[in-house]
């Protein structure tokens, strides 16, 4: 699958509203996109410039049409290598899913909830006493391990 770069700017919005992606690897990928241009994109180099207050307008308006899902398929992987790499808490990644299912954002497989409602209620087993923290970290890592694959398709400055 090649992915755009309105894909990659949609991935971009989801990981910093979600606060997983920091401003300055969006920076760095727009920096990235500038050396390899002759002539830049007006849009890159105001990414390039963009600070907190600016970067979720200037990603929002990134020419191009997002392909459906793609933008939320990145943001997964990129959630699967954050949480791999222990970066992200248990706490965070059950707001993350929580927020995408009432969203309705999630893949949900066919006949069954999708993994943020599932991860819900295990935590809130969790907060009663009925599941281990062991057993909702290794409910995480199946839940996640399905975004493994696509972990590629990330641009290598966003990490």
């Amino acid at each position: 699958m090649e992915t755009t770069q309105k894909d990659i700017a949609e991935f971009a919005r989801l990981g910093l509203r979600f606060r997983i992606l920091t401003l300055h690897s969006v920076v760095a990928w727009a920096d990235r996109l500038i050396e390899e241009s002759d002539v830049p994109e007006t849009w890159v180099i105001d990414l390039a410039m963009a600070d907190s207050n600016t970067v979720e307008d200037v990603l929002r308006h990134v020419p191009g049409e997002s392909q459906a899902g793609v933008a939320m398929q990145l943001f997964l992987a990129f959630l699967h290598r954050r949480w791999r790499s222990g970066t992200l808490t248990i706490e965070a990644v059950r707001h993350i899913g929580w927020t995408l299912h009432c969203e309705s954002a999630l893949p949900k497989p066919e006949r069954q909830a999708d993994w943020g409602v599932k991860l819900e209620v295990e935590c809130e087993e969790f907060d009663d006493g009925w599941r281990s923290e062991e057993q909702i970290r290794n409910s995480i890592d199946e839940k996640l391990a399905a975004y493994a694959e696509d972990e590629q398709l990330l641009p290598l400055d966003m990490n």
